[in-house]
């Protein structure tokens, strides 16, 4: 393979790396959000953001996963180092992708639940 698919590759390895972890970053910042406070408009616009999230943080595990493959192929044999080193941060970033999804799909079941809750509350009143 030559040096600059390797390089394409590499960069674009890079990148979707990089996204996932803003990402996750962002999904675990919503994990932190005190939903008990939140107003029905809140709530929400938090779900609607929290599905968004979540739904970016599943395609870049995917494409991530994907990328890295064709990273390992394009090694080779030539950097078994590299490629374990790569591998490692993708399982490893890949876990906590896969771990704050699977939270963010839980909180945005228990907002949409609170939002059903307050609209039933205000028919009521």
């Amino acid at each position: 393979m030559s040096g600059v698919n390797l390089k394409y590759i590499k960069g674009v390895r890079t990148r979707f790396f990089n996204v996932l972890e803003k990402e996750v970053c962002d999904g675990e910042n919503f994990l932190d959000v005190d939903i008990s406070s939140l107003s029905l408009e809140e709530s929400s616009c938090t779900r609607k953001q929290i599905n968004e999230c979540k739904g970016k943080i599943d395609v870049y595990i995917e494409k991530l996963s994907n990328q890295s493959e064709k990273l390992a192929e394009a090694l080779g044999d030539t950097d078994e180092e590299l490629t374990n080193q790569l591998l490692q941060e993708d399982s490893t970033l890949s876990e906590k992708a896969l771990s704050v999804s699977y939270k963010l799909k839980c909180l945005g079941e228990d907002l949409k639940e609170g939002e059903m809750f307050q609209q039933k509350k205000r028919k009521r009143i």
